[in-house]
């Protein structure tokens, strides 16, 4: 995905490219959601129908802080992201709320970095000190909310 991701930003610029891959973005998460949602959850409850019991209390709880985390650390693929909450109870408004918002920062990056492609001389070229900062700021802003949230349960 990243790789689509700089080459809109060759492609179309950097604000046109944003606004392509984020559309593109917004239809990916609702349509992955969408379809597992409703053609395996009924599926999967069946089987797992207890831990979804206790899964579904959490996202209840902080699933919207959870989706940011894990959106903003990178860690998981957006994919197997939007395949676990189509399972979940999870509300498909807010879910893809968070999932674009919590991604802008990256998709900006990726999608002015394309803009830049031409010079680039290594795939380390793309983090730059100012692009890194922003990554680490968000990491560490996802991370300062999920323990805020526990503080505040606790």
């Amino acid at each position: 995905t990243a790789l689509y991701t700089i080459a809109a930003g060759f492609l179309f610029g950097s604000v046109n490219g944003l606004i392509v891959v984020l559309f593109s973005f917004l239809l990916h998460c609702m349509a992955s959601l969408l379809l597992v949602r409703y053609v395996l959850k009924e599926l999967i409850q069946g089987y797992f129908s207890e831990r979804l019991a206790k899964i579904n209390e959490g996202i209840k709880k902080r699933g919207l802080y959870y989706l940011f985390v894990l959106r903003v650390s990178m860690i998981t693929p957006s994919f197997f992201i939007n395949c676990a909450c189509g399972i979940t109870d999870m509300k498909i408004g807010p879910f893809t709320v968070v999932s674009v918002l919590s991604s802008i920062p990256i998709i900006t990056i990726l999608v002015f970095s394309g803009k830049m492609i031409g010079e680039i001389q290594s795939i380390w070229d793309l983090y730059n000190p100012v692009n890194l900062a922003v990554l680490v700021g968000l990491l560490v802003f996802a991370i300062g909310l999920t323990v805020l949230k526990r503080r505040r349960e606790g």
